[in-house]
């Protein structure tokens, strides 16, 4: 009897797992790691904690070694790493209302988009069997969209925005160029005046990222090197109580 009992409490427990609709699925902080303070939609500071939700209109920043991860359920990770700034545009759950291809045709959607105003970003999505689990993160004159991928953004506002892939394929877009993909392994730049710099690019310059202002190879690897460091070592430059705090 008792273990007839047990047994009901487990298929109960399933098919709740099971029958969750998007509606009810919330963003939640899975990691936090140093100084972050968050501005929530009512326009309050302060420090989030471990659990906590995270609401549109909501802002964050990271400190130095800091981060936070944002989580839907255990299909979507979103992780603002230290000496970054983001803004939680857009949370949207429920039912496609614009199926944009044959597969999100009455399925439903979790939807989170992200303004990255500065620093080192790193997301992660994958399929679930009823709901499309997706984010869009943007910055200055592109995004990168991730729909079952997995990558990284590095964004200067004065440099452009690197987009790394490590699985799946990202959707990137950019001010003067159509959309393109970042496929896995694959890296591309979007430059600040909107130009697209795709794989192809960096295999053809030998890894090298060459803005329009730069002509001379030295000058395209410090470049490079510049934009692909998250942050520097330098503990006086990342003075952030001090300059970013609220």
């Amino acid at each position: 009897m008792k273990k007839l009992f047990l047994l009901a409490i487990m298929l109960i427990g399933l098919s709740f797992i099971y029958s969750q609709e998007a509606k009810d699925v919330q963003i939640k902080i899975s990691e936090l790691k140093g100084i972050v303070d968050v501005k929530t939609g009512e326009g309050k500071w302060g420090q989030p904690a471990l659990g906590g939700i995270i609401s549109a209109n909501s802002r964050i920043i990271t400190g130095f070694h800091s981060q936070i991860t944002l989580q839907a359920d255990e299909y979507l990770y979103i992780t603002i790493n230290q000496l970054s700034e983001a803004n939680v545009t857009e949370i949207r759950t429920g039912k496609i209302e614009n199926a944009k291809s044959k597969k999100e045709v009455g399925r439903e959607e979790v939807f989170v988009k992200i303004d990255l105003v500065r620093g080192y970003a790193v997301c992660f999505s994958k399929a679930a069997e009823k709901i499309i689990y997706r984010a869009n993160i943007a910055f200055q004159n592109g995004f990168a969209e991730f729909n079952n991928a997995g990558g990284e953004i590095y964004y200067r506002y004065d440099k452009g925005a690197l987009i790394k892939s490590f699985s799946g394929k990202i959707i990137i877009g950019a001010k003067l160029n159509k959309k393109n993909f970042v496929n896995k392994g694959e890296i591309s730049l979007i430059t600040p005046s909107g130009n697209l710099l795709d794989n192809d690019y960096f295999l053809r310059q030998d890894i090298t990222a060459k803005p329009s202002s730069i002509s001379n190879e030295p000058d395209i690897i410090a470049y490079y090197n510049y934009i692909t460091l998250p942050y520097t070592s330098n503990n006086k430059t990342n003075d952030y109580s001090d300059q970013f705090r609220p």
